[in-house]
């Protein structure tokens, strides 16, 4: 069986109209053409089970992903049917193409995030056109933010887009052979629909990098700068910590000594990334937060900082995060006590 799927990029803002879509991979694109809406969406079955509502999200200023394939050992619908139990299959494209998006924060602050996701099934050998294929359709929860709270769009240039693929394909996996293949895991979380706490489990591999991407993202998961900070606080622990004591001290003079080129810079970064902590001390302590809106400007400052040096921290210097704690320890204080 032949099968495409497709989905919306929310947010996300090409800079030149790509029809066909710029390639990602072997058999995955991204689009903000029309020609592939008018040939798939617009046309039976995809145009009377989308729903009216759905529809309207691929209008004509619209950014999709689209993915088009073969299952090599599904020759029947039914045969479809029968392995796609509670959408896995769907939830498992979905995951995978959200896990890609995420990447995207690596080259800039955005608010890009997928929801429904559709999937076609159909023989080309007898159907070219579609139109006697099935749909199925899967939907997520999440919406990204900016640092700063706002949700809008955020452009990336092609060559951008396929330097997100190059640096984290072997993160990804698009291939044929992965959807269909059901493994305990899969089974489990309904293809990723589930969460599950691996990420925190020392029999799993937990490891600080993997740990603080979590906390990023769920930081960009909310539009509250408070929250946000809660988040991004706990994504820094997870990166720069070492011991339990002074850890508002340890994470900003830390910080200070991996980014600040001059002792003007590493001033800033202390004062900022403290000034974080403190706020993000109240939030998980029960407390208020004073003058927050006389104040918002400041605060997001701050938020938007604290992005920044994560995503550089996360970018440019993540062999030291894989190292052990005492390692971690003699690193920075050999560059604290440089000459």
């Amino acid at each position: 069986m032949n099968y495409l799927f497709i989905t919306v990029l929310h947010n996300l803002k090409l800079e030149n109209i790509h029809n066909k879509g710029i390639k990602i991979g072997d058999n995955v694109r991204i689009s903000n053409g029309k020609a592939v809406l008018t040939e798939t969406i617009r046309k039976k079955p995809l145009l009377f089970t989308m729903g009216e509502h759905s529809l309207m999200e691929f209008d004509d200023n619209t950014t999709y992903l689209y993915i088009q394939g073969m299952f090599n050992e599904v020759n029947t619908a039914d045969e479809f049917i029968d392995i796609n139990k509670n959408g896995i299959i769907v939830f498992k494209m979905l995951r995978e193409v959200q896990s890609f998006m995420h990447k995207f924060w690596f080259v800039k602050d955005n608010s890009v995030y997928i929801r429904d996701g559709f999937l076609l099934i159909y023989d080309r050998k007898t159907n070219n056109n579609y139109i006697n294929g099935r749909s199925f359709k899967g939907s997520l929860s999440e919406v990204l933010s900016k640092s700063n709270g706002n949700i809008e769009p955020v452009s990336f240039s092609a060559d951008e887009i396929r330097q997100v693929y190059t640096d984290f394909s072997e993160d990804l996996n698009f291939s044929d052979i992965y959807w269909t293949t059901i493994d305990e895991k899969d089974e489990k979380t309904i293809g990723g629909k589930l969460p599950m706490p691996d990420i925190f489990l020392k029999e799993k591999d937990s490891n600080r990098v993997t740990r603080a991407e979590y906390f990023t993202i769920a930081a960009r998961g909310s539009s509250i700068i408070p929250t946000k900070l809660l988040n991004y606080i706990s994504a820094f622990e997870c990166l720069f910590t070492t011991t339990t004591n002074e850890l508002a001290h340890q994470i900003s003079e830390r910080v200070a000594i991996l980014l600040g080129a001059n002792i003007k810079e590493r001033l800033q970064y202390y004062t900022d990334i403290k000034a974080a902590y403190n706020y993000r001390s109240k939030i998980v302590h029960g407390d208020s937060i004073k003058n927050y809106y006389k104040n918002i400007d400041s605060i997001e400052a701050i938020c938007q900082k604290v992005d920044f040096v994560l995503r550089t921290a996360l970018s440019k210097h993540t062999a030291i995060f894989t190292q052990k704690d005492e390692e971690i320890e003699n690193y920075f204080r050999s560059k604290l006590f440089r000459d």
